[in-house]
This record gives C-alpha cells, structure tokens and sequence, in this order.
C-alpha cells in the first residue's frame, strides 16, 4: 500500500493570509488603510537595480503597520506512532533549522529537509520554497502519522511601539494641565 499525502500552504494563500492579517492589524492599530488611485498612473522600474540574492539574504521578512515591524515564521511538525521524526523551524532573522528523533538522519534539499523511518517504508519531507509544504509517503500499515504546521506572528518592536504612546500620553497630559494652571481654570 503506497499513500502520499501533501499539506501545504501556497504562495497564493499565504499571500491571502498575510493581506487579511495586515487589514487586521491596520484596523487594530487604528491606521487608515492605504489608497492608490488607479487612473494613468504609472511605475516606472526601469532605472532601478536588481538586488542580489546575498543582499536579500540579510534582510528583515515581513512588512510595517503603522510603526509596529511584523513578520511570520513557520514550524512543521511530523510524528510517526506518536514520536516527532521530523520538525523544521523557519524564523525571520534566524533562517531554517530541523531537528529529528533520534537516530534518524535528517538530509537537507534546496528547499527543505527529509528524514526516513529506520525500516524505510515512511519519507517525511518538509518544504519552504515558492510554498509551505509537507510531503509524506508511507508504505507501511497501521502507523499514525501526525503532521502540523503553525504560522506564528512576531511583533517585533510592540514594545518600544507602547512606550512611545505612552510618552505621548505623558506630554499631552502635562500640556493639559500647565494650560489648566496658566489659564487659572
């Protein structure tokens, strides 16, 4: 019995899933969504460089709402009969990293990483490539096999965010009351 079962995210619905959560994040942060007019406006990109694959390589993933820097990061988890064979962490800033039970060898592909079950008959392979992918092919009876994947959400500077509102806060209540004391009310 040979049985493959792909899970996995596309481009296209993470693209989904991250202009969904940046809507939300804006109408939390109580931002005004961006407007571009349609009419005959142009961008014109021919004069700009292509930015080489190094250079991208250290830049931060993820986007800006209002003045609070967002990214993703993705963890896969695979379990067979109950114990973890397989999991792949990707965070923003720290790259890929994979780790298996023991005594199985994990082996790196371009986009990912695979591991084998000791009598060989089940093949996890974990993918981030142009999609979030989780392959499995189990030719084996009876085995529970577990697969998980979490999109996390890191809010990088929320903190320095809230300590500049509430310095705001401070300023805008000490103006109130230095006009209150000056004007005698």
């Amino acid at each position: 019995m040979d049985i493959r079962t792909t899970q996995g995210f596309s481009a296209a619905m993470l693209g989904g899933m991250a202009l969904g959560g940046l809507f939300a994040a804006t109408l939390l942060c109580g931002a005004a969504p961006a407007r571009a007019d349609v009419g005959n406006d142009m961008l014109d990109l021919s004069d700009l460089q292509r930015v080489t694959d190094d250079s991208l390589g250290g830049l931060r993933g993820g986007f800006r709402v209002g003045n609070v820097d967002l990214s993703f990061g993705v963890t896969m988890s695979t379990s067979l009969n109950g114990q973890q064979i397989l999991q792949t962490v990707f965070t923003p800033g720290e790259g890929t990293s994979a780790s298996s039970a023991a005594g199985l060898g994990i082996t790196q592909g371009a986009n990912g990483f695979q591991v084998t079950s000791p009598d060989g008959r089940t093949t996890v392979n974990h993918d981030l490539g142009q999609s979030i992918t989780t392959d499995i092919a189990n030719s084996a009876d009876n085995r529970v096999i577990q697969n998980t994947t979490t999109v996390d959400l890191f809010l990088n500077n929320v903190t320095q965010v809230q300590t500049q509102a509430q310095s705001a806060r401070m300023m805008t209540n000490m103006m109130g009351e230095l006009n209150r004391h000056i004007s005698g009310n």
